[in-house]
């Protein structure tokens, strides 16, 4: 009988050295959900639905009578309308991709969206016009108590590990529901919608997609980047507002509601941005954490330019029937961002956690992230080895803190001739924006109340300009309302 083949060694390994890890693909890129059939089910309609999808059960699909009895912002109907949802986005493991358009569950559909556009409709009915409703989105109310404030002046590491779970639904596939719209834009919107749609897109370039920037984030955070990984933790409150965007974008006579939708989004979205990363900073969350918000305080203030005096605007002067469903689109995203705030905050209240995240590992996660776990766990952060704890968390968070603003002073330092020079030679963006406000009617009921003195950084990919690393960044502070 012949030996057994020996098997190959590699060099010896060194005393102490951890075992090599296998090299593993990027989860938060995967084309389909790992798990067959994606999230459990939560009442009889979206058990009936999930089975249809997988093959397996009764092939009897819910019917009207069953339909009309679910909450319209309900856990059972929105999980449902959810699924169906997803078969136009990234779809699910082991299901087919010609369920997309079978006619059976277009049906269900159908009857779903019907259900939950009559509610919309129905709580939105006292909604103001455009003119109105914008000027309602640039007003900030003074002491705030949204979510984002409460990030800012009190909140903790775990609530933003929840918080951005939570969002992960919907941001891991940011912009994607809302491109739908372009083809049935034309003229100025069209190509104004397409401007800023690129820049979130990055450009061009993968590494700097804003749905890319949001899995760094996670990460940091020593959340689960993967897809669709946190919809089980999701409540109906977040379905609802993911749902509203895919209803809004699918159907070409909701066109103008998703108009609506995405420039209360781009307008709400700059102040929250920059109290989260606030938080951010504070908690020492990490760089990736504080680089996602930090873009969108910047990108987004010229987003919301564009998006009010192209987009809205030019598709008021193309489509001025379409008034009453752009002022639709921005109520209900109000609405329902409303419920989603109140349902967070009523929960951190008692202390309890919406999106179940555990605990970080050690080696997962920004730097307080793996400080905080290691101090718990009696571990180094760096070797692994048992170490004698030493302070709290809280206090290691204060070290990392005060280091990294030391750290940012430093590079300010650095940085400061440079910065002064490229101030002095001022990026075409600022003329090229500079004229085409001034060359707007100050009547317009898009025009913005007070004009910046400057674009933002990321103006110039909208402007057509070349652009600097350190262009000059918007500085004047006008009035809009927190998300």
């Amino acid at each position: 009988m012949p030996a057994p083949a020996r098997r190959r060694r590699g060099p010896p390994a060194r005393r102490g050295a951890r075992p090599r890890r296998r090299r593993r693909h990027d989860p938060a890129h995967r084309g389909r959900r790992d798990r067959a059939g994606g999230p459990e089910a939560r009442g009889e309609v979206s058990r009936a639905v999930r089975e249809r999808l997988l093959g397996s059960g009764p092939a009897r699909l819910p019917r009207a009578a069953d339909i009309a009895r679910c909450a319209p912002y309900g856990e059972d109907l929105q999980l449902a309308l959810h699924l169906c949802y997803e078969l136009h986005h990234r779809g699910f493991a082991g299901v087919p991709d010609t369920l997309e358009w079978d006619p059976d569950l277009l049906r269900v559909r159908a009857l779903l969206e019907h259900r939950f556009e009559s509610a919309l409709r129905h709580d939105c009915r006292h909604r103001p016009d455009v003119d109105e409703a914008l000027a309602v989105l640039l007003m900030e109310p003074v002491g705030g108590t949204g979510v984002s404030h409460f990030l800012m002046s009190s909140g903790a590491l775990w609530h933003l590990r929840e918080y951005v779970a939570l969002r992960s639904v919907h941001q891991l596939r940011e912009a994607d529901p809302h491109l739908w719209v372009i083809p049935r834009l034309r003229g100025r919107a069209k190509a104004a919608m397409a401007a800023v749609e690129y820049d979130e897109y990055g450009c061009g370039r993968a590494e700097r997609m804003h749905s890319r920037l949001y899995a760094d984030l996670m990460t940091d955070l020593g959340l689960d980047p993967a897809y669709g990984h946190h919809v089980d933790a999701a409540g109906a409150e977040l379905l609802a507002v993911s749902n509203m965007m895919s209803m809004f974008g699918l159907h070409r006579r909701l066109r103008g509601a998703l108009v609506g939708h995405f420039a209360a989004l781009e307008t709400t979205s700059p102040p929250s941005a920059s109290r989260i990363a606030a938080a951010m900073r504070r908690t020492g969350a990490g760089p990736a954490a504080e680089r996602y918000y930090e873009e969108h305080v910047e990108a987004d203030a010229v987003h919301e330019q564009v998006v009010r005096r192209d987009v809205v605007g030019g598709l008021l002067d193309d489509e001025p029937d379409l008034a009453p469903d752009i002022a639709l689109g921005i109520a209900a995203t109000c609405l329902l961002e409303d419920r989603l705030g109140s349902h967070v905050m009523d929960a951190w209240s008692r202390g309890e956690r919406p999106a179940g995240t555990p605990a970080p590992a050690v080696r997962g996660g920004g730097p307080a992230v793996r400080a905080g776990a290691a101090i718990r766990s009696g571990r180094s952060v760096r070797s692994g080895r048992s170490v004698r704890p030493v302070g709290s968390v809280r206090q290691v968070r204060r070290c990392q803190v005060r280091a990294a603003r030391r750290r940012s002073a430093r590079n300010a330092a650095a940085a400061a001739p440079a910065a002064a020079a490229a101030v002095r030679r001022r990026c075409r963006a600022t003329a090229v924006y500079g004229e085409r406000a001034a060359a707007s009617r100050p009547n317009e009921p898009w025009a913005p109340w007070s004009r910046p003195r400057g674009p933002s950084r990321g103006s110039h990919r909208l402007c057509g300009a070349s652009g600097r690393a350190r262009s000059p960044v918007c500085c004047a502070s006008y009035p809009v309302r927190a998300r």
